[in-house]
């Protein structure tokens, strides 16, 4: 029951991000300037390019897919790797993204 509601859980913040990352993709505006990282005179060091966007939005949901299948409320046969690793490649995804370049992203950032 637990790894079901966690499940559940986790696979709505995927999605719900997904859709975010979505939404900027389509030209939406909020919450994009608390999220771009910018120098200290506020200015973005590189705009994000669209495909980088895509890329993210589709892993998003892809990783909240990947838990909806884990809560056991829909089957899909995956391949046994794709069980036994998928659910510790993804959160050590978000460790390295924590940890972030030392510049403008992440726990370490300047």
């Amino acid at each position: 029951m637990t790894t079901t509601l966690l499940s559940i859980f986790l696979s709505i913040i995927f999605m719900v991000l997904g859709l975010i990352h979505f939404y900027w993709l389509f030209g939406g505006k909020w919450g994009l300037d608390k999220v771009i990282p910018t120098k200290d005179d506020q200015t973005n060091p590189s705009p994000i390019p669209a495909l980088a966007t895509l890329v993210v939005a589709l892993v998003l949901v892809s990783f909240g897919l990947f838990y909806f299948v884990k809560s056991g409320l829909t089957t899909i046969d995956l391949p046994n790797w794709v069980a036994n690793y998928g659910y510790w490649i993804i959160p050590f995804i978000f460790l390295i993204r924590a940890i972030g370049d030392f510049r403008y992203v992440g726990l370490f950032k300047k």
